[in-house]
């Protein structure tokens, strides 16, 4: 890589704030399992789990912002454009919950909200112990800076996580799918819960579906499956892993059945396939 791919890459890493009232792309997300931590006093955890989320730690050399920029010396080309809007993607941790947002004046700008989204989940994915995310996407108004985040957008997206996400995922409105659909993006992993209609961005997908059973990221993963799902847990806890359970059969060990999961992926254009939830 040359430096001057390496020097345009390097500017994508300084955050642009949103200082301004303004329509957004807005993901609440909630770490899973926080509560216990707190109780337990578990604070190397805690501290990490931040550190992975928030601050410098994001958007430095390894953060979103590199990881995903895209090679071009034009700007007002297809990826050119894709990397203005990541300049504006922004990530604020509070307490046990991250508000990512991205603001809607680009076509890119949904894509670009979904990329940070899987990249956050795959880097908690790779803590010891796996840390989930449940979320929600929504649109709306919504401001942010160092200090302070509020908005439509972000109450929004908090109340479909609260209501309607229900398992470690992060689910779309259809309204936003429409979107995704309509400008004919390529290569999104969002995926359809046929058991409950809801779209989710497929983030163990994208972690595990290269992987074999017996990798130690699959074994890391059916470890902490089988711990709550055989464990002394609330039937509202194990449900969760029983979702995630299946999630795993279907990625990792290739299980189909007629109930399947419709998604978008490079190969098909957004049309529409069928995948196992078995």
């Amino acid at each position: 890589m040359g430096s001057t791919e390496n020097n345009k890459k390097q500017q994508l890493v300084e955050r642009t704030p949103q200082n301004k009232y303004q329509e957004c792309y807005v993901a609440f997300l909630d770490i899973l399992g926080f509560k216990d931590l707190i109780n337990t006093q578990n604070f190397e955890k805690i501290l990490e789990i931040f550190k992975a989320v928030s601050g410098d730690s994001v958007t430095s050399e390894y953060g979103f912002k590199l990881a995903f920029c895209k090679a071009t010396d034009d700007e007002t080309d297809e990826n050119g454009q894709y990397n203005n809007t990541l300049l504006k993607a922004n990530v604020y941790a509070m307490s046990d919950s991250i508000v990512v947002s991205v603001p809607c004046a680009s076509p890119y700008s949904l894509e670009v909200l979904i990329d940070v989204c899987l990249f956050l989940q795959v880097r908690l994915y790779e803590f010891d112990g796996p840390v989930l995310l449940r979320g929600a996407v929504a649109k709306g108004m919504y401001f942010c800076d160092k200090s302070v985040a509020f908005g439509k957008g972000m109450v929004d997206a908090y109340l479909y996580q609260e209501n309607y996400s229900i398992y470690p995922r992060i689910i779309l409105s259809q309204n936003l799918i429409d979107e995704l659909s309509f400008v004919g993006y390529k290569g999104i992993k969002v995926v359809q819960d046929q058991r409950d209609s809801y779209w989710y961005i497929d983030c163990m997908s994208d972690y595990l579906s290269e992987s074999k059973e017996d990798d130690a990221k699959c074994q890391k993963f059916r470890q902490m499956i089988n711990e709550y799902i055989n464990g002394y847990y609330s039937a509202q806890i194990r449900e969760k892993y029983f979702w995630l359970d299946r999630e795993y059969k279907r990625i990792v060990l290739k299980q189909v059945s007629l109930e399947g999961a419709t998604f978008c992926s490079e190969n098909d254009d957004c049309q529409h396939m069928l995948l196992s939830l078995a």
